[in-house]
């Protein structure tokens, strides 16, 4: 994998760690009560030292984890089942990172008990920071590391938090997914000294933002693993440096006492398992954070937001997920904007979720697209038009007049160019220097496109804390405060739908934004302070899922683009669009489903994918994670209808016809051309067939530990269900490496995770539908790509 600069710091830069190398420690069994004892003298080691208070140890609830740290603060032992981590010599606990100096420090201070807590003080001499950490046991087998960096130099800064654990192993195991799993051969290179100084020029193992979590496995099982607490977004990197054999997490945080800011805060967690893998480390995460993945929808279902009319009404009861706001251009009213169009209106079947983007505002259907920041600036001060009461499918927020529309979009906006005045772009416009011209244009975009014409479109940051509280002169205020009640006032409405929320995850740096800020992180290009704006727009979540769980409402979310996005939802949805589905499909559809636990996942597809090539392979991801698809009418079988100009009209085979006030809409009639005729009949196939199963299974509820150990490693295996007296299990023979045969399986229960006596297996569905051979045991055979959904009895 490349390297970024940031993986790439010099070693030669950090001074003195060698030096202090202090010996490794480690407690021996019986730790809590125990004494500290030398594994061995090093290179430049010191000699052993009697623990004392100079080395402290912190004992989990119940007593089987335990951590010690020097009295520099260096991790230097770590018990789990009275069984030792191997922690290696090389530096190890809190390290930070100065972006900017490209150096490197150990958190050298000291370290007390509080309480059932250990506190890290830090003075780094010579870097004009400081470090305040908690060290606090959140279960038996995880501990929270929590803190403040604080800036003592008056000075902008661009640092890096890094807690790092040295593994004395020559080999792990890297988990990045719930499918992944590489044995990957550790070098330890660099041997006594700084941590995190020179990561491999030849191949290094991490994992960004991928899933909550990543883990390491080591010798018998042992398993080590970072986390980032659902709460506290912030960007991170979890990894494991095959040179230096360090398994680390590092946070990115900017520090600017200028905007209030001189302070930034850190968290994340270390989850220590005697045996087990990512998967069990994920049930420990539902666990400790249970109401984060809480599933507030119980049933599942399709997501559509434009029915096909060859779905017969027979059918539609598995549509759930129905994107109001088809009629958001002709709506008077709520109740016009939320119908149904010809869906039931029982509330079991189906929930109404309008619209409710938060991420752009859109200057639209000028005379001409914008060609510069000067005419962008021009059409935003001219511009006026009619109240648009609702949002749409792919359209900016609504407003109630053009004016206060414009006073939000000055509020909000990431440009710099939305504090001047006006009449300063009269002419030839301010002279600006290169670096101002780019940091006013930052966040303005000049399109032509489906749904908005000619335009100019503005970022927006929507954190709920700027502005004036309960004030609607920001899109978070103006969301929260007037739209989203006004909407939820109607019985009809489920909840909202916020689109496109991949879209987030880049830098808003506007200054006068940033006190209204958690925290501050920063760009690599520059190391200058600013807002991530993934971060604001949780904070606008957290808030929004606050208001809508008093009125017992939901919020789905489509492609979210980071981690702490995802878990803020109650339906996590997402577009599957690529040509490649299995490639696509293989990345988002297990993701969402580690992500959402027992939340409602659900996916809009292109046509082709219910076609000949794909639709085997899209039923066969449904039930594997119960999950749902369905075809996105607005794609046709080539070529995307978004990718389109529109003036004042679209095509009827792209679904849209035009309204009278010359934008599109989409319409309720649309009908299949002559090309979708396979599709078609495929998709309801599926409906028909596959998404009653895959409610079911979904009912169960997916378990991340399956407990289940099949004889072949191609055949993947998912379980539905505690196993208490019923049981689902879900295998599909994929094959390694584009290796696909057919196998004679057996699959071992674990009965640690099914102590009660198996009594009856019985198969439910086999994919394909041949059914040549059922399954009436735990050993059977499978077909080169079949799929077999299996119930167990217990007693």
């Amino acid at each position: 994998m490349d390297m970024t600069e940031e993986d790439r710091v010099s070693s030669e830069t950090q001074a003195g760690h060698a030096s202090t190398q202090v010996a490794r420690r480690t407690v021996l069994k019986g730790a809590a009560a125990g004494t500290v004892a030398t594994i061995g003298p090093g290179v430049g080691l010191a000699a052993a030292e009697p623990r004392g208070a100079k080395a402290q140890t912190l004992v989990g609830p119940g007593g089987a984890t335990s951590v010690t740290f020097d009295q520099d603060g260096r991790l230097v032992a770590m018990v789990t089942n009275e069984a030792e981590i191997p922690v290696g010599d090389a530096l190890s606990g809190l390290v930070i990172e100065d972006r900017k100096a490209k150096r490197a420090y150990g958190a050298k201070g000291t370290v007390v008990k509080k309480g059932d807590a250990l506190v890290h003080e830090s003075v780094l001499k010579g870097g004009g920071l400081s470090v305040s950490a908690e060290y606090r046991f959140v279960s038996p087998e995880t501990l929270e590391v929590s803190g403040r960096v604080r800036d003592t130099s008056g000075k902008d800064r661009a640092v890096n938090v890094v807690f790092t654990v040295p593994l004395a192993t020559d080999s792990a195991s890297w988990q990045s997914s719930i499918n992944d799993s590489e044995v990957v051969k550790l070098r330890h290179e660099g041997r006594g000294g700084p941590a995190l100084t020179s990561l491999p020029t030849v191949r290094s193992v991490t994992h960004t933002q991928s899933i909550q979590t990543a883990s390491a496995v080591l010798r018998e099982g042992q398993c080590l693993a970072y986390s980032l607490r659902p709460d506290r977004p912030n960007e991170y990197r979890i990894g494991l440096d095959l040179e230096s054999a360090q398994f680390y997490v590092r946070t990115k945080l900017g520090l600017s006492q200028a905007v209030g800011h001189g302070t930034g805060e850190f968290c994340f967690r270390l989850t220590v398992l005697p045996g087990g893998e990512i998967r069990h480390v994920l049930k420990k995460l539902y666990e400790l954070d249970s109401t984060t993945y809480e599933a507030m929808v119980k049933p599942t279902g399709i997501w559509e937001f434009c029915p096909p009319a060859y779905v017969s009404p027979e059918y539609r009861r598995n549509i759930l997920f129905h994107q109001a706001g088809r009629n958001a251009w002709d709506a008077t009213n709520v109740e016009q904007y939320s119908q149904h169009d010809g869906w039931s209106d029982n509330p079991a079947h189906a929930y109404v979720l309008p619209y409710t983007n938060v991420y752009m505002a859109s200057i639209s259907y000028l005379p001409e697209v914008p060609k510069n920041l000067r005419d962008a600036m021009r059409a935003y001060s001219d511009w006026e038009a009619d109240p648009f009461l609702f949002g749409g499918n792919n359209h900016p927020p609504s407003w109630t007049s053009s004016d206060e529309y414009k006073k939000m979009i000055r509020a909000c906006g990431k440009s710099a160019a939305l504090l001047r005045d006006p009449e300063e772009w009269k002419g030839d416009g301010p002279n600006l220097t290169a670096a101002q011209k780019k940091a006013e244009e930052h966040g303005i975009k000049y399109v032509h496109e489906v749904f908005n014409g000619r335009a100019a479109k503005f970022e927006l940051n929507p954190n709920p804390h700027l502005g004036k509280p309960g004030g609607t002169e920001t899109i978070a205020g103006y969301m929260l405060n007037y739209h989203v009640p006004m909407l939820l006032d109607n019985p009809r409405v489920s909840g909202v739908m916020l689109d496109v929320l991949h879209f987030f995850g880049g830098y808003n740096y506007r200054r006068d934004h940033f006190p209204s800020a958690a925290r501050l992180s920063y760009a690599d290009d520059g190391f200058e302070p600013a807002i991530w704006m993934s971060s604001d727009l949780c904070e606008y979540l957290f808030v929004l899922r606050d208001l809508l769980r008093k009125s017992d409402k939901i919020m789905l979310g489509n492609l979210p683009g980071n981690v702490f996005i995802a878990l803020a939802l109650d339906v996590i949805a997402a577009e599957i669009l690529s040509d490649d589905f299995d490639e696509e499909a293989s990345r988002w559809v297990p993701r969402s489903r580690s992500l959402g636990y027992r939340k409602p996942c659900v996916y809009s597809a292109k046509p082709e994918h219910f076609g000949r090539k794909y639709s085997g392979m899209l039923t066969r991801y449904s039930l594997l994670y119960a999950v749902t698809f369905a075809m996105n009418p607005l794609w046709k079988l080539r070529g995307d209808a978004q990718e389109q100009p529109m003036d004042g009209s679209i095509g009827e085979d792209y679904g849209m016809q035009p309204a009278k006030n010359g934008r599109g809409r989409i319409s309720a009639d649309v009908t299949p051309d002559e090309a979708h005729g396979e599709v078609s009949e495929n998709e309801v196939q599926y409906q028909r067939e596959i998404v009653p199963v895959v409610q079911e299974l979904h009912q169960r509820g997916w378990e991340p530990v399956t407990g289940v150990t099949s004889s072949h490693g191609g055949v993947l295996v998912e379980r539905f269900g505690d196993g208490a007296s019923k049981a689902n299990l879900v295998v599909w023979n994929k094959g390694n490496g584009g290796e696909v045969r057919k196998r004679s399986v057996d699959l071992e229960l674990d009965p640690l995770v099914f102590p009660d006596r198996l009594v009856n297996v019985s198969e439910v569905l086999s994919v394909p539908g041949e059914r040549t051979n059922p399954a009436k045991g735990l050993s059977f055979e499978l077909q080169a790509d079949e799929l077999k959904v299996l119930e167990l009895e217990f007693e």
